[in-house]
């Protein structure tokens, strides 16, 4: 009997590796397009900061140091903002506000998009983008990020160079004046006068300054920024132009008010002690806004503040030596809407009056003869 060649069992056939992501993977990736859908959403919720910065604010975060510790803008300042003009379709006052936070909520966007792509089809969409995100990417998004610290640090500092052309400018009105008037042009020359004021305090001559300023919780948290601007301004202009004045670096004052957010209850010679100074100028704002009361579309800042200030050596520290009540409106017109200015202009305008008028209390000036309505 012939026996049976044995049965040789068939090759098994190779199959091709999934190319498709496993359940667990879609589950990951659906959470991960429910993240970025929630961060977009709430980034819609919010409403952009007019100033470009401290939209944050209103999530209930801290304001930033940077500013009134460095001077300078925080790295990351303005991002919230362009994040939610992009979320708002407004990309191009996103990039221009924030470039690298503008790029960030594109990202967001697209990762977004890719991760419920992956979730619904099972694409091995990430392996793919992954590879695509080299250290060359990474520096030229570093690079980015870099590019628009500098841009946001120059938009919040032209402001003060406009300041400063202002300041200029007004420096050389006396000489046109006079030589209008020598000339007898008549009464519009008459109207913009400007006349010599005295000093109504001189007492921060041949003195150690510190200035500080302060306001409620509501003004500090829709106006983050304005605090800081008026004591640096202040300060700076009280050690341009009184005589001998030794002023603290308004950095330093900033810092210490941080340090010790209860100081305005703290006898007024403490602070002085705490400080090291001979005297303070303490500037109590009472009032600050844009707009007129229940209406968000006009302009119509007001500024209004008590200033006080505190002699060590007078008898008793703990008592103003003076007291001046300080005002101003900006802008001088009625009827300026948000189609006509923006809150950048009006704030500008608004601190470089009310800085003005603060400072000119220590030190003889130039100002208008005939103040227009609203100053």
């Amino acid at each position: 009997m012939t026996a049976l060649p044995a049965q040789v069992p068939p090759a098994p056939v190779a199959t091709a590796p999934s190319r498709r992501v496993g359940a667990a993977g879609r589950l990951l990736a659906l959470a991960g397009a429910g993240a970025g859908l929630g961060l977009l959403g709430l980034a819609w919720w919010l409403e952009p900061s007019a100033k470009g910065y401290g939209t944050h604010l209103q999530l209930g975060l801290p304001s930033c140091t940077w500013p009134s510790v460095f001077g300078i803008a925080c790295p990351s300042c303005g991002m919230t903002t362009s994040f939610s003009l992009a979320a708002r379709g407004r990309f191009v006052d996103s990039f221009t506000n924030q470039p690298m936070g503008f790029l960030l909520a594109v990202g967001t966007a697209a990762a977004t998009m890719s991760a419920l792509y992956v979730a619904t089809t099972g694409a091995r969409l990430f392996e793919l983008l992954a590879r695509l995100f080299t250290a060359r990417v990474f520096w030229t998004l570093g690079a980015i990020a870099l590019a628009s610290w500098i841009w946001k640090i120059w938009q919040m500092r032209r402001g003060m160079a406009a300041i400063a052309l202002a300041s200029c400018a007004a420096l050389a009105l006396p000489g046109c004046i006079l030589a209008g008037l020598t000339s007898a042009i008549g009464q519009k020359i008459e109207k913009d006068k400007m006349i010599e004021v005295l000093a109504r305090y001189r007492g921060l001559e041949n003195r150690t300054v510190a200035v500080l300023a302060h306001t409620d919780m509501t003004t500090g948290y829709e106006n983050p920024m304005a605090v800081a601007n008026i004591v640096a301004n202040v300060a700076s202009q009280i050690q341009r132009r009184v005589g001998g004045a030794r002023v603290l670096d308004p950095r330093d004052t900033l810092s210490w008010s941080h340090q010790h957010p209860g100081w305005p209850a703290m006898p007024p010679g403490e602070v002085a002690k705490e400080l090291d100074v001979e005297r303070v100028v303490m500037i109590d704002i009472y009032e600050y806004r844009l707009n007129p009361p229940g209406n968000a579309w006009l302009w119509e800042g007001v500024a209004a503040a008590n200033v006080t200030v505190i002699e060590t050596d007078g008898i008793d520290p703990d008592a103003p030596a003076e007291e001046f009540n300080v005002a101003v409106g900006f802008p001088e017109d009625e009827g300026i809407s948000r189609d006509m200015a923006t809150a950048n202009d009006i704030e500008l305008g608004l601190q470089k009056l009310f800085v003005d008028k603060v400072a000119w209390l220590f030190y003889d000036h130039i100002e208008p003869k005939y103040p227009k309505e609203g100053r």
